[in-house]
């Protein structure tokens, strides 16, 4: 009899082991999708220009550029929460010394890289709280300096 409850409790660990170790995967196959460098697809954007999302230390990461002048600005790089929630998505927070930045990264059925940027201003500057949304599209393609696209 406790051979039979020693079996039945290996049977049941190893059954969840194998259970745990495919979801695990099948999420890792989920954000994969979002690997990569993308570009706005609006070239006249005054926001976010480029992304590029990639592993470190087996964390999803970000970084990000925005529309300056000359040239654009790079934000840096941060940390990405993945996130499943009826869809994945990755939850990107940028603190800097005048707003913070939060982010909501989602893939369109279209394959296309959606952004919600939204940002709460910390300088006492009395600007509003603004949301922006962006699409990128695969690759890098367009030089976003204030020369010629």
């Amino acid at each position: 009899m406790k051979k039979h409850v020693v079996t039945a409790i290996t049977i049941a660990l190893t059954f969840f082991a194998a259970t745990s170790l495919q979801a695990a995967d099948a999420e890792a196959r989920t954000f994969d999708a979002f690997l990569g460098q993308w570009d706005n697809a609006d070239p006249n954007t005054r926001g976010i220009t480029r992304v590029e999302v990639f592993k470190k230390d087996g964390k999803m990461r970000v970084r990000a550029w925005g529309r300056c002048h000359p040239t654009e600005c790079y934000w840096g790089e941060s940390e990405a929460n993945s996130i499943i929630d009826g869809e994945p998505f990755l939850h990107v927070l940028w603190m800097e010394s005048f707003k913070d930045e939060t982010q909501k990264i989602t893939i369109a059925p279209s394959g296309e890289l959606k952004v919600e940027s939204s940002s709460h201003f910390t300088d006492d500057s009395g600007r509003k709280d603004r949301t922006g949304y962006y699409t990128f599209r695969r690759g890098w393609s367009r030089n976003w300096s204030d020369e010629k696209n």
